[in-house]
C-alpha cells in the first residue's frame, strides 16, 4: 500500500499537494553580488532569485562563494549577473518548475541537476516561490 502511495503522489501536481510556495526574495541583475549575499545573511535565506524585467534569470547562493581567493574577492562589488558570469563562466540558467508541474518532475530535476532547490515561477518565467530537496522529502514524512 505505501508504494502504491508513494507512486499515486509522484504523479500529483505539486499545488494539489499542497505545496505552499516559500516566500522568494529577488535582487535584479544590476545589484551588486555582495548585496545580494548581504541581503541573503540578512533575511535568512539561502539563495536569492536573480531577476531581469522581473522574469528569473539567475540564482545567487552561498555555494557561489566556493573557492573565493583575493583576487575574486574584489569581483562580488560587481552587478551579480557579471559577477555569476565569471564565478560560472556563464550565466547558468535556473532550474525551474510550476505549481502544475508533478512531484516526480521536481524530484528528477532535483535529482538531475544536483541541485538544493528549485524557482517555481508562473506563466511569465516569474520567480513565485522555492522548493527545496527537504521540503520533498517532508511530503514523504
Amino acid at each position: 500500500r505505501h508504494s502504491q502511495l508513494m507512486v499515486s503522489t509522484q504523479s500529483t501536481g505539486l499545488s494539489e499537494l499542497g505545496v505552499k510556495p516559500k516566500p522568494v526574495i529577488t535582487i535584479t541583475s544590476e545589484t551588486p553580488a555582495l548585496e545580494g549575499f548581504k541581503t541573503m545573511t540578512l533575511d535568512k535565506v539561502p539563495a536569492v532569485a536573480v531577476t531581469e524585467n522581473e522574469k528569473l534569470i539567475g540564482n545567487l547562493s552561498a555555494s557561489d562563494l566556493r573557492g573565493m581567493t583575493g583576487r575574486r574577492l574584489k569581483k562580488v562589488a560587481l552587478p551579480v549577473k557579471q559577477y555569476l558570469e565569471i564565478v560560472h563562466g556563464a550565466l547558468r540558467d535556473p532550474i525551474t518548475v510550476t505549481l502544475d508541474d508533478t512531484l516526480n518532475r521536481a524530484m528528477e530535476l532535483l535529482v538531475t541537476n544536483e541541485v538544493h532547490r528549485l524557482w517555481i515561477v508562473n506563466e511569465n518565467n516569474q520567480p513565485i516561490g522555492c522548493i527545496s530537496l527537504t521540503d520533498v522529502i517532508q511530503l514523504f514524512v
